[in-house]
């Protein structure tokens, strides 16, 4: 069975990149959102293209943690419950507790690793 398709929410071009490099090694299918915005209106069009999202915390026009306070709170959540995995080099929010406490599922630490993605997709896909 394919793996379920992943957004990549990411504005940093390198960064994005190298996530999809690395979806598509593991055998992910992907799409990608330079922005909240654009991740939001993806999900309103067709929430259930997806099975999981890659969400940079720190993007211009929505960030990532509006990005994830809206689509938990404003219905835009295609399963009720689609893990968001966080992705920053902020190590203040390295604590996989405080981004659960934000919305999201789990945290990913920048530069991230193919095994620690590959972890993380695995426990939530």
């Amino acid at each position: 069975m394919p793996q379920p398709r992943v957004l990549i929410v990411e504005d940093d071009n390198i960064s994005r990149y190298m996530l999809t490099e690395m979806c598509d090694k593991l055998g992910y299918a992907f799409e990608t959102a330079e922005t909240g915005v654009i991740c939001i209106e993806k999900l309103q069009h067709e929430p259930e293209r997806f099975g999981a999202i890659l969400m940079d915390l720190h993007m211009p026009q929505l960030s990532g943690l509006d990005a994830v306070a809206e689509i938990r709170g404003a219905g835009v959540d295609p399963l009720n419950g689609m893990p968001i995995i966080a992705i920053t080099a902020d190590e203040s929010w390295h604590d996989r507790a405080d981004c659960e406490a934000a919305g999201f599922d789990n945290v990913l630490a920048k530069p991230i690793s193919l095994a620690n993605l590959q972890r993380v997709l695995g426990r939530v896909t």
